[in-house]
């Protein structure tokens, strides 16, 4: 039976490695073709071995093969061809021979088998040649194994010796017993003999296939033709008659070709029209280049071959290397500034100079600068192993700057960088050049950035600080303002990102400012007070949990503002203005009567506030007209931040005025306040009620924006308009809190001592004793510091030990990260419930989804599925989404990672 196992792999082999477009050896559809053939032919010849036709004929077709598979390889594979051979008798030498008529000296053997046999331990198996005979494999194995496709290898890691039958069939690389290296440095042509030997008796066996693998000391050589090219002055077409070169290989070895690249005078001006690498040119084989100029004029052409060992260059003749003039620092060749200019230093000297560091077959530049400045020079792009140094003249060996690899033209670059300060009309001397004998093609860029001018002003919004005490940074480069606060510094043009430092004061940065040279840029920064504060917690409440002796404590994350005017008034950080006289806005306690200014009226409490709120009425204003303004704390924006109150209309028979004002600048000058974001004409047609309002402050101002929002109340006529209005719970909220630090985590304290320590909202309790009272806090805990504990007092009762509280409450979704889609899920509250939704918005505070109260499953445990669509059910990219629950006044966030 003959075997092809190895041969039925070639066509594979051919297609994805051998794809250089060969000339005057092969077609490649041809060879398609041939290899078909040989299967059907493969399968002929088991026939044709049935009726016992002679060998002859299937010799001269596995010759055929073999001559083919030796173009295709480097290291030339032989297999068998008296096979197979059947071994009934004991102590009886088997042989089969491979006759190899190619010549070289042999460097490097293995030996592949497939044998057959009852017993494999009384097996002996020999390889021999030229009077050398290795032992492969002696009594190893067991009953019923087989060595099938067994390679022998000096080079693997496994031994044969001593493997047993749970090891068998012994497919894959073995060491032999002897040592195949004692045929490196033999001539590898003659006949190579396979010995085997039955030593027990009642065995039997079959030898299938035998091959060997030569790896020789055959090499590549690689010519150019035809040997001289005058392509004179090259004018610029659209290539239909491309130029042509021919690569032949006219050494023993396959050459493996990895780049080609064409070079002029510059190096853009050549394009490959039919580039073939990577691919592998086998010996006798050749392939033509076709290439067309980008630019006129005479050209000087040379070739740049990379192969899998080295990088190698081919002149052209007529168009090949000319030595550089400038490979003295006498006749440094002038340059201005430039972008990716090729030179070589193939064929220069060493400079006989002593200088500093040494470099290789160097040559030189000069450059005289225009203007004072920074000269920055780049050997990126270079195909050898750079060193650059300069100087101020061709008698100085004191080094003005050097480098050997730098980092600036990318990670374990072998190329070179240096920059140097230099003054208008000075001229500087610039050696190029290898390192260990290194030279070839370089590229190098000079680059004079010239020298501009930064200005500007800071201005305090707020605080008691002094300008001057500022630090503004801009590259490596600092200054200090002076008393007014104006500062300016000398910079080399470019961009830079410019920042302002002070002292109890929020950073200022302006990213990508651009100086130009022998020109003026003005930044300006306003730089707000910076308030160290760590928010607490609000909201707390606790309920009894569902065992007797458990509860379950409650909160609500941390909000930038949160003002019920319960303590001092003005609340901390509040400002007011009264541009007509009178009080303006007061607080007020629930239930006072009449209201103040009024003969009438009473205060009443805000739903879900507590006893205290804020007033004001037209009676505190002047005699024609009213105007009247509370303002805020600076309000840092973030995602989806939201500015919410309550506000109450009293008497709907007389009109009044309310605007929502924003000033993203200072809070002392109501003049500042110029963005409107809500304006109420209070009259007959407004409800008496109290009424909550929500703003998303994003929508006015980008996000980071610090601002200030002003309750402004006015009314035209004081005499005949003007009614009463209050406003209570006053809270800036946000989905993000990341002011002034990261919120990281809560600690949870029962009578002053720490319990335990979530990331949640909520916290489980137990081993509570019915009747006693317990203290519970929730500190916030930031990046950078914690807040104030906020606690509440807590007694326990085992009277609902059976009633398990639903709560509202946002859990997790799963899977996280996911794909496709994800389920979150939640409980609510039935106060909650009715005008329940999940919102998924983008990092960038954009919402993406909404899913309402009749989208949601209504099981005890609801819970909505995302798909990863928007609202127009069109998928969404890959990244970080957040998930809002709200209902009623539940609010919570959490974040979900979508990867496609």
């Amino acid at each position: 039976i003959l075997n092809f196992g190895s041969f039925y792999k070639l066509p594979k082999f051919f297609l994805s490695s051998y794809t250089c477009p060969l000339r005057k050896v092969i077609d490649i559809e041809k060879l398609k073709l041939l290899f078909v053939l040989l299967s059907l032919i493969s399968y002929l010849l088991k026939i044709i071995e049935a009726f016992s036709i002679g060998a002859n004929m299937k010799k001269q077709i596995l010759i055929l093969l073999m001559i083919t598979s030796a173009i295709l390889a480097n290291a030339l594979v032989y297999e068998s061809t008296d096979v197979p051979v059947p071994m009934p008798l004991i102590n009886h030498v088997y042989e089969s021979i491979i006759d190899v008529e190619d010549t070289g000296t042999v460097t490097d053997i293995n030996c592949t088998i497939w044998v057959q046999h009852s017993w494999l331990e009384d097996l002996n198996i020999y390889l021999t040649h030229n009077g050398i005979s290795v032992e492969l494999t002696t009594n190893n194995g067991s009953s019923g194994d087989n060595y099938w496709e067994t390679t022998f290898d000096d080079e693997a890691t496994i031994p044969i010796q001593g493997q047993m039958a749970d090891e068998a069939p012994f497919t894959g690389s073995y060491q032999p017993e002897g040592f195949l290296s004692s045929f490196d440095g033999s001539d590898m042509s003659g006949i190579w003999t396979f010995e085997l030997m039955d030593d027990a008796q009642g065995d039997q066996g079959i030898l299938h296939a035998w091959s060997i693998e030569i790896t020789n000391n055959f090499e590549p050589n690689l010519e150019v033709s035809p040997d001289y090219l005058d392509f004179g002055e090259i004018a610029v077409d659209d290539c239909s008659a491309p130029n042509t070169f021919l690569l032949n290989n006219i050494g023993t070895g396959a050459f493996q070709v990895q780049q080609i690249m064409i070079y002029g005078t510059n190096y853009a001006e050549f394009i490959l029209q039919n580039d073939p690498s990577p691919c592998t040119l086998p010996p006798e084989a050749e392939f033509e280049v076709q290439f067309c100029p980008t630019s006129p004029g005479y050209k000087e052409v040379y070739i740049q071959i990379e192969d899998n060992r080295d990088i190698t260059y081919v002149n052209l003749s007529g168009y090949g290397w000319v030595m550089p003039e400038n490979e003295n620092c006498n006749l440094a060749e002038p340059i201005s500034e430039v972008e990716n200019q090729y030179f070589t230093t193939t064929g220069t000297t060493t400079s006989g100079t002593v200088y500093p560091h040494y470099l290789f077959q160097d040559i030189w530049f000069v450059y005289t600068a225009e203007a004072d400045g920074l000269l920055e020079i780049d050997l990126c792009g270079s195909t050898f192993d750079t060193r650059l140094a300069t100087y101020e003249s061709c008698e100085s060996t004191i080094e003005l700057a050097y480098n050997d690899d730098d980092d600036f033209c990318g990670v374990e670059s072998l190329q070179s960088h240096v920059s140097l300060e230099v003054e208008a009309g000075e001229d500087y001397y610039i050696q190029v050049g290898g390192a260990e004998d290194e030279s070839g093609v370089g590229n190098i860029t000079i680059t004079h950035r010239g020298i501009g001018t930064l200005q500007g002003n800071i201005v305090l919004a707020n605080g008691t600080g002094s300008a001057e005490d500022a630090l503004i940074t801009a590259g490596n480069l600092s200054a200090n303002p002076d008393q007014s606060g104006f500062y300016s510094i000398n910079l080399y043009e470019g961009y830079y990102s410019v920042s302002a430092v002070l002292t109890d004061y929020d950073s200022e940065l302006e990213p990508e400012v651009l100086i130009q040279s022998a020109d003026t840029t003005f930044v300006d920064f306003i730089m707000d007070e910076f308030l160290d504060v760590h928010l607490p917690v609000r909201d707390m409440d606790v309920t009894s949990g569902p065992g007797p002796d458990d509860a379950i404590l409650t909160w609500v994350t941390p909000a930038l503002l949160d003002e019920s005017f319960e303590g001092t008034f003005l609340p901390e950080g509040w400002l007011k203005f009264n541009p007509d006289g009178g009080t303006g806005w007061e607080s007020l306690e629930a239930e006072t009567a009449p209201l103040p200014g009024w003969e009438i009226g009473e205060a009443e409490q805000c739903p879900g506030g507590e006893n205290m709120q804020v007033y004001v009425s037209n009676i505190t204003g002047g005699d024609t007209s009213n105007e009247q303004w509370m303002i805020t704390p600076q309000i840092r924006v973030k995602n989806e931040c939201e500015f919410k109150f309550w506000m109450k209309y009293y008497f709907d028979e007389f009109d009044d005025n309310i605007e929502i004002r924003i000033s993203d600048t200072v809070q002392n000058d109501i003049a500042a306040f110029d963005i409107i974001m809500a304006d109420f004409n209070l009259n007959t047609y407004y409800t008496t009620e109290w009424t909550g309002y929500s703003y998303n402050l994003t929508n006015y101002v980008p996000g980071d924006s610090e601002v200030y929002i002003a309750f402004r109340e006015y009314v035209a006529d004081n005499q005949n308009n003007g009614s009463a209005v209050s406003v209570d719970r006053v809270l800036a909220d946000f989905t993000d809190v990341r002011y002034p630090g990261e919120l990281i985590e809560y600690e949870v304290y029962l009578d002053g001592t720490l319990h335990g320590i979530t990331e949640e909202e909520d916290y489980f309790i137990t081993n509570l004793i019915d009747g006693i009272t317990y203290e519970l806090g929730i500190v916030a805990v930031y990046n950078n510091g914690e807040s104030d504990i906020n606690t509440t007092l807590y007694t326990h009762s085992e009277a609902d030990d059976n009633v398990v509280p639903v709560i509202s409450n946002l859990g997790n979704n799963f899977p996280n990260p996911f794909n496709p889609s994800t389920t979150i899920s939640f409980s609510l509250n039935p106060e909650d419930a009715e005008d329940a939704e999940i919102i998924i918005y983008n990092l960038k505070g954009q919402k993406v989804k909404t899913f309402s109260n009749f989208q949601i499953n209504q099981s005890p445990n609801p819970e909505v599925v995302w798909d990863g669509t928007d609202a127009k059910g069109k998928s969404v990219t890959s990244g970080i989404y957040l998930y809002k629950l709200k209902a009623g006044n539940f609010e919570k966030t959490k974040k979900m990672l979508l990867l496609k």
